[in-house]
């Protein structure tokens, strides 16, 4: 999780991706981006339901 510039990793992927799908790289920030707000979502909800599940 995270943007794409916070992990070398990411960068590292990044630029892999864009070396074999070069006219694609937009497509792979979009994804990347809804993926990553995805799992935020999913983990927020889980906090909130372990805060709210004792009382």
């Amino acid at each position: 999780m995270g943007t794409i510039i916070a992990s070398l990793a990411n960068v590292l992927a990044f630029k892999q991706y864009l070396l074999h799908f070069s006219k694609k790289g937009g497509g792979y920030l979009i994804k990347f981006t809804i993926v990553s707000f995805a799992l935020l979502l999913i983990l927020i909800l889980a906090g909130v339901l372990l805060i709210f599940w004792k009382t």
